[in-house]
């Protein structure tokens, strides 16, 4: 039994309005801000070298099932994967002092972090659909809703449980509500009670329900059962709301966000000590990551979901497994990797149509350059927009509008090259994006 816990599989017509209406910002109870590398050694298991990746490395948009794994690659019996809604890149781990994070800070020293991972949208479900569907938002059937829904891919959770690998989602937001959830494939899709009526728009705090519950799951799970559990941790997302025992950083613009930050971090210490606590610790990876950024007027913006800047789509990517060697890796990366590391590392076939080529690659000598690819579908009144990262190079589109920015010379994105149609670093870029086949997305409709 999970106490405070509400099972919930389909959608009141009143819900169906509110996520047609794009209802993920939350009201705030509190003032809002004032409005104003190179190459690191990489990962070993053991002391042998494992082959390293090819020359020809495939690009995320059309790798197809990746290299067969050295006899030292990590395993793990079980998975547990966190993602945290707005989580930004720079945090206490990469020089950024306005948050607390001792947790994730310490997770980070015992585990391998991608320096530069990407989300693949700005928005979370595009995002989150990308990351258990491996594919991209475009090319997945959809509608047009202001939350959109996806389908049409095996999912992350369903190919796991295809190999008696047991799922669990534990979720505290009403975008996880019901039957256009991200839920298929898992045996248990719990909310915390009163979900429905618990907006992070609306100032609720559902971090420690979360924790709580997959404590308990933890500590209940039954020996040998192999299981992928996933917690989406939404305090962060605004409106920021003050917490007595986590006060806000220094900065006038994200300090209450840094509060949030700090209040998350502790909530998933309880997780991750029960993790420990239970034995499950040595046998159980854990992938922390998240589903976009948050703009703080960097680029005279704010939130997320309006542009394609870093801090919008930049996000932690930290994978620790038992006996993994802590390491830093620099290259950019994309969270369309993350379904197939995660089947690697469980051992399960990944389904043929995911994208994105397995993390572990750069594990097994220096990583290979690939090109990261940003794919924001159209949300309502948004335009889409598109962006190509190769290096330190990223060229992004809206429409007919084409800029290229050099993250080398110029990491704020301070200063762009406007592109014109058919410019060299457009048409590439462009190119690029062809092999992905484009669905058109369907009307929004939520009756019940």
């Amino acid at each position: 039994m999970y106490r405070g816990m509400t099972w919930e599989r389909t959608v009141p017509c009143w819900l169906g309005l509110l996520l047609t209406l794009g209802g993920c910002k939350r009201a705030s109870i509190a003032a809002e801000p004032t409005r104003d590398e190179s190459q690191r050694v990489p990962a070993r298991r053991s002391a042998t070298p494992s082959p390293g990746p090819s020359t020809q490395a495939p690009a995320s948009a059309t790798a197809s099932a990746s290299a067969a794994p050295a006899p030292s690659a990590p395993r793990a019996d079980s998975l547990l994967l966190i993602t945290v809604d707005t989580l930004r890149a720079d945090q206490s781990w990469s020089g950024y002092e306005g948050a607390k994070t001792p947790v994730l800070e310490g997770l980070v020293r015992r585990s391998v972090l991608w320096e530069r991972a990407y989300a693949v949208a700005n928005t979370t479900m595009p995002s989150l659909s990308s990351l258990m569907m491996a594919r991209y938002p475009t090319e997945l059937p959809r509608d047009e809703c202001g939350l959109p829904a996806f389908w049409g891919s095996e999912t992350l959770a369903e190919a796991l449980t295809g190999a008696g690998i047991h799922g669990a989602g534990f979720h505290g937001h009403p975008i996880f509500a019901g039957a256009f959830a991200p839920s298929r494939g898992f045996a248990e899709w719990r909310l915390v009670k009163e979900a429905l009526g618990r907006k992070a728009t609306s100032g609720a705090v559902t971090g420690a329900d979360i924790a709580a519950e997959m404590v308990q799951f933890l500590r209940h799970n039954p020996p040998g059962r192999r299981f992928f559990a996933w917690a989406h941790f939404v305090d962060p997302h605004d409106s920021y709301v003050r917490h007595r025992d986590f006060p806000p950083g220094p900065s006038p613009r994200r300090g209450l966000y840094d509060g949030e930050v700090s209040y998350t971090d502790a909530q998933i210490g309880k997780v991750l000590a029960a993790l420990e606590e239970t034995g499950l610790g040595a046998s159980t990876a854990v992938l922390v990551t998240a589903d976009h950024g948050e703009a703080f007027g960097e680029h005279e913006r704010f939130r997320h979901g309006h542009t394609l800047y870093e801090e919008e789509i930049r996000v932690p990517l930290i994978l620790h497994v038992p006996g993994l060697t802590p390491a830093r890796i620099a290259e950019p990366r994309s969270l369309i990797d993350v379904a197939r590391t995660a089947a690697e590392l469980l051992q399960v076939q990944p389904p043929s149509p995911w994208r994105g080529v397995s993390l572990l690659r750069d594990l097994e000598g220096p990583p290979a350059p690939r090109p990261v690819l940003i794919d924001a579908p159209p949300l309502v009144t948004m335009t889409g927009q598109r962006a190509v990262l190769q290096g330190k190079d990223k060229v992004w589109w809206r429409g007919n509008s084409a800029m290229r920015l050099d993250l080398a010379r110029d990491p704020a994105e301070q200063s762009q090259e406007t592109l014109l149609p058919g410019a060299a670093p457009l048409l590439e870029a462009q190119r690029l994006f062809q092999a992905i086949p484009q669905v058109p997305a369907k009307p929004c409709y939520r009756g019940g």
